[in-house]
């Protein structure tokens, strides 16, 4: 079982039906079904049976899953920025041919 597609899955379930959830996954219903059925396995616990721990786990999960997709978000903008120092190790006719031009213009920087 993969824990991480197991515990999405509830999340998305708890929230509307297998249906649903597979196609915002990109899943079949039945790999959805699958899925919860690993997870309560693993956990020995019915969860959408509406019982007590079901609840409390889904809080737990959905408050968890928040902050990961929230943490997957932040490192966007410094992903759109090639950022710090390049080495160029290439052969001495392909460098004084082709990069000693290239290298001698000054860079761009951006501004902090």
């Amino acid at each position: 079982m993969d824990q991480m597609v197991a515990l999405r899955v509830f999340r998305t379930v708890e929230q509307g039906s297998f249906t649903g959830a597979a196609r915002l996954l990109k899943l079949s219903p039945a790999a959805a079904s699958k899925n919860i059925g690993a997870l309560e396995g693993h956990l020995n616990v019915r969860l959408l049976s509406l019982t007590e721990a079901g609840g409390r786990y889904f809080e737990q999960i959905a408050r968890i899953l928040d902050d990961l997709d929230e943490a997957d978000r932040s490192l966007g903008p410094l992903q759109r920025q090639p950022s710090g120092l390049l080495r160029v190790s290439a052969p001495m006719t392909f460098t004084l041919t082709r990069l000693s031009a290239a290298l001698s213009r000054p860079v761009a920087r951006p501004s902090a």
